[in-house]
């Protein structure tokens, strides 16, 4: 019997997780069946997201960090799951249970891995058929990308309130940065014996995307084939300004470069 896998692309949005998804479905991944729609303003080349683990993702989303929260300056928290998370998680991993390969990239899912996905695919899968990406990107990078593109929200009222608001908005993000990020160091940190994952800066897969693909090669039995990287890289798309001025907390900018730090640490590639 073949080997069955998953692959699980983790990191915070704005962290390259569509570039990194649009090369991997290019080097033959699959990472779903239908994709969510692309958009002008977030992601013009497409999100790579499957539209069912999405939707599994942002009713607990919506559920936990909705509009209201936003127009009440509510802080963002780790969300709280429902009986009815499990259960709809539980069986869209039924249904692709006898995949010889399946995944998923959707950043949400780093605040509900440790507690929904991980548990549940655990007993459907071994540890060793587990398999995580991990991206990262500095916090400022993050941060900026998302100030442009809610300054550029279709909705009137959500871009009134983002100019009014933006300092909030702007140390929101930072603090969704830290939780994001820190819930994939907790899972490595508490799962010692889980040694089936990567962490990539999505500046070094630019660099070093032969020497990934080749290791990719080793570890999975799957008929894969090197994508052109600079057919999928977008560096004008990826770098593009808000020129919205905006304070970070310095509190939350010393945890930040600390977190930052731990992440560089344990790297595939260095950026040197």
């Amino acid at each position: 019997m073949q080997k069955r896998n998953v692959i699980v692309v983790l990191g915070m949005m704005r962290s390259g997780t569509s570039f990194l998804a649009n090369w991997l479905v290019n080097a033959g991944f699959n990472l779903g069946e239908t994709y969510i729609n692309p958009d002008k303003i977030w992601n013009e080349n497409g999100f790579f997201e499957d539209k069912e683990l999405r939707k599994i993702n942002e009713l607990i989303k919506t559920r936990n960090d909705g509009v209201l929260n936003r127009i009440l300056l509510m802080d963002f928290v780790k969300p709280e799951l429902i009986q009815d998370d499990f259960k709809r998680a539980r069986k869209l991993i039924e249904r692709k249970v006898d995949c010889i390969q399946w995944g998923w990239k959707a950043p949400f899912t780093c605040m509900v891995w440790n507690d929904l996905w991980y548990p549940l695919l655990n007993q459907f899968y071994p540890k060793k058929d587990i398999f995580l990406i991990i991206t990262y990107r500095h916090y400022s990078e993050v941060i900026e990308s998302l100030v442009r593109v809610n300054s550029l929200s279709k909705n009137f009222l959500v871009k009134i309130h983002f100019r009014c608001f933006k300092n909030y908005y702007a140390n929101k993000f930072l603090d969704m940065w830290l939780l994001y990020n820190k819930e994939i160091l907790y899972f490595i940190d508490n799962n010692p014996d889980f040694k089936n994952y990567c962490v990539l800066d999505n500046n070094n897969l630019v660099k070093n995307s032969a020497t990934f693909f080749d290791f990719l090669v080793s570890k999975f039995d799957l008929k894969l084939q090197l994508p052109n990287i600079m057919e999928i890289y977008k560096p004008d798309l990826m770098g593009r300004k808000s020129k919205i001025g905006y304070s970070l907390k310095a509190s939350k900018i010393k945890e930040a470069e600390i977190v930052f730090k731990r992440l560089e640490c344990i790297s595939m590639f260095t950026n040197n």
